[in-house]
């Protein structure tokens, strides 16, 4: 069986994000992506690390 390659770190297969004051959006496909609401910031979740990791690993903002 063929192994398969790991997509490099940066802007693996075309992934992408952007975000706005209520929403961070992060597609691989303009038909597959996730909307993460920064309210979850209220229950702990660490919206500027997500925000540092996406620009780490999948490139700038688009």
């Amino acid at each position: 069986m063929p192994r398969r390659r790991r997509p490099s770190s940066s802007n693996a297969a075309g992934a992408a994000w952007r975000q706005n004051d209520q929403f961070i959006l992060i597609y691989r496909v303009p038909i597959l992506f996730h909307i993460v609401p920064k309210s979850i910031a209220r229950e702990g979740f660490d919206i500027p690390l997500l925000v540092q990791r996406l620009a780490e690993h999948v490139g700038p903002e688009r």
